[in-house]
């Protein structure tokens, strides 16, 4: 309180002269001013963004987004960035007044553009130079009622020639960061019942249709990012299931590099756990960390479809908690009656526009499954990329896309939900070049593979 106090009580034009090098004037001065830091987060001057906002609304997710452009030889000393609202408790009786702190007291960034719910506030020019970095900073407000705010915030999304963002100072190679957040989630439970495949927050009915999920209501999913060190940069790579304390299961392909045949190497891979917003690594329930092993099935080849399973083993146990938990596997026959008809839940990170962008949050859809003979009758490709090692699903406009792989697909069974497919491909749609929703996607079927799981971990995942 005493930050935003001071900072109200400052005028919001400050002098630039304790800097010595002149910052870019804003395209928006009306909107976006450089000030001196008066909360000197920096520990010594430094400059940041005052960004006040007219027009929030109430109850409505008012979205703010603002894209940054810095330039300097020889890279960054730093890569984290963040917006901050200060004047909260005061909305929507006044403008919103933001702070933007830079990543590099020695560089201070162009604003290229501000968009506000939507609708386009500001903008200008990028940053000029051989090494230039955009960054896009997000923040999220919903204005229930007076006094009545609830909030998320998103952190840096770099285009290129940056490191991941990282909190309190860590190694972004350690992997293990727990920062804080103004995200609201539910209360941390350190204790654990035994039964698998049941979250602390019932997931919600679905229906035919991609639908946004609720904080740790698949408590089970996990997200793998693959650490590109020619680019400096950390990528989504594919989703994943929790199966068990030290164990997840993803596609064999995401475990391979970009040349389809090459496997990946444990410190290549950052494995997340109670993630939401994959932009935002300082959720603080999330736990990171580096695999201590990473299993192809040896069948499986990246010229085929066959055989596509990955096991991701965890350097330690971890600590379940009321949004991390085990989900079961099928342990019931895997014969095709038992499965046909089902309605099936996807839940992922993928392409959910149709420009092919990845969506920040983790998305749901139902399916429901085909028999074997009906998939491969509806296209001849489908013919080519099944075996009796995989299910087909969904064929209705909805389903899974580029950037699902790797996810579960879950169903219902008493009071559980359990583990029976693993996203792993569709066809293209031959005018897009993306995934060809209207067709069935296919799945690998976890239930064929029960014995080489135990084989591999030494669990027999009851």
């Amino acid at each position: 309180m005493k930050l935003t106090q001071y900072w109200l009580n400052l005028q919001l034009v400050l002098s630039l002269a304790e800097n010595s090098t002149s910052p870019p004037s804003s395209p928006c001065p009306s909107v976006f001013q450089y000030v001196t830091d008066p909360s000197h987060y920096h520990r010594s001057p430094a400059l940041v963004g005052s960004l006040i906002l007219a027009g929030v609304r109430t109850n409505f997710n008012n979205t703010v987004e603002v894209v940054l452009s810095l330039s300097r030889n020889g890279g960054f000393s730093n890569s984290y960035a963040s917006i901050k609202l200060l004047n909260l408790d005061k909305l929507p009786e006044e403008p919103a007044k933001f702070v933007v702190y830079f990543p590099d007291r020695f560089t201070t960034p162009n604003v290229v553009s501000i968009v506000f719910n939507g609708k386009q506030v500001c903008r200008g020019s990028p940053a000029e130079g051989r090494w230039v970095t955009t960054i896009n900073l997000n923040y999220y407000v919903m204005v229930a009622s007076r006094n009545a705010v609830r909030t998320t915030r998103f952190f840096n999304s770099y285009k290129y020639g940056q490191r991941r963002p990282t909190t309190n100072h860590e190694d972004p190679d350690r992997g293990d960061q727990q920062g804080s957040t103004e995200s609201t989630v539910l209360p941390e439970v350190k204790s654990y019942d035994g039964d698998c495949g049941r979250p602390v927050s019932p997931a919600m009915p679905l229906l035919m249709g991609g639908m946004q999920t609720r904080r740790s209501e698949w408590p089970w999913l996990g997200v793998l990012f693959y650490k590109n060190r020619d680019q400096g940069s950390v990528e989504f790579r594919c989703g994943a299931s929790l199966i068990s304390s030290k164990v997840l299961l993803t596609a064999g392909h995401c475990l391979l590099k970009v040349d389809g045949r090459t496997a990946l190497h444990p410190r290549d891979v950052l494995a997340s756990l109670s993630r939401h917003n994959i932009l935002d690594w300082s959720e603080p329930t999330s736990k990171t960390v580096t695999p201590r092993d990473l299993i192809i099935h040896p069948s499986f080849s990246g010229d085929t479809f066959d055989y596509d399973i990955g096991i991701v083993t965890l350097p330690e146990p971890i600590i379940f908690t009321s949004s991390i938990r085990p989900i079961c596997l099928w342990n019931k026959s895997p014969e095709e009656s038992l499965l046909v008809g089902q309605l099936g839940t996807v839940v992922g990170w993928g392409f959910s526009h149709p420009e092919g962008t990845i969506s920040e949050t983790p998305k749901q859809v139902q399916l429901r499954i085909v028999s074997e003979v009906d998939c491969i009758r509806s296209d001849p490709g489908l013919q080519l990329t099944t075996s009796a090692r995989t299910f087909c699903a969904g064929g209705n406009g909805t389903g899974p896309c580029q950037g699902d792989s790797g996810s579960g697909l879950y169903l219902h069974q008493g009071h559980s939900w359990v583990l029976r497919g693993i996203v792993s491909h569709s066809l293209l749609d031959p005018q897009t070049g993306k995934c060809d929703t209207r067709k069935y996607s296919v799945y690998t079927d976890v239930a064929k593979y029960r014995g080489w799981l135990k084989e591999q971990t030494g669990d027999d995942f009851v």
